[in-house]
């Protein structure tokens, strides 16, 4: 039973909440170690996001325990590359 509800208020989406709305976006992840790493959101959960990183296509899982802050990737942030190698 649709109680005549009009079809443009029944097919509006709720809106998503931060983080879900940057997924597919590049995010900054900072560890508990302090190590940050620059990353492609892929999926979030209640138990911890998904993510993938460049030149890596395999998922990577990271419990919400192993995450300090996210963030996404703006313009107070350098573009994103694939860091250089010490030693190259």
């Amino acid at each position: 039973m649709d109680y005549d509800i009009p079809e443009w208020v029944r097919s509006q989406r709720q809106r998503k909440r931060l983080p879900e709305v940057w997924i597919g976006q590049q995010v900054v992840i900072r560890r508990p170690s302090g190590k940050e790493l620059w990353v492609v959101l892929r999926d979030v959960r209640e138990f911890g996001i998904v993510y993938t990183m460049v030149g890596i296509p395999q998922p990577i899982f990271s419990p919400w325990s192993s995450i300090v802050w996210m963030t996404p990737l703006g313009e107070d942030t350098q573009a994103f590359e694939v860091p250089e190698q010490e030693g190259s």
